[in-house]
């Protein structure tokens, strides 16, 4: 490619990126609501914080080997 060829995909690409900027594409779920980083990043936080609750739970109860050693010491 030669210095021009580069100039002028640099000029379109810098034209792309601002009209994205500017005009963000929308992307609708039946209509109902936006997908958008916001939405995404909650979603996400929401996951994460689903998974910390769900992995406290399954700390707090005992597993099959610390239940079998306790009723055999118990006998």
């Amino acid at each position: 490619m030669s210095s021009r060829e580069n100039h002028d995909v640099l000029i379109e690409v810098n034209a792309f990126l601002n009209t994205i900027s500017s005009h963000p594409p929308v992307i609708s779920v039946a209509g109902f609501f936006d997908v958008n980083r916001e939405m995404l990043r909650s979603y996400s936080s929401t996951i994460v914080t689903y998974m910390i609750v769900l992995l406290q739970f399954g700390m707090g109860q005992p597993n099959n080997r610390q239940m079998n050693a306790t009723q055999n010491t118990t006998k």
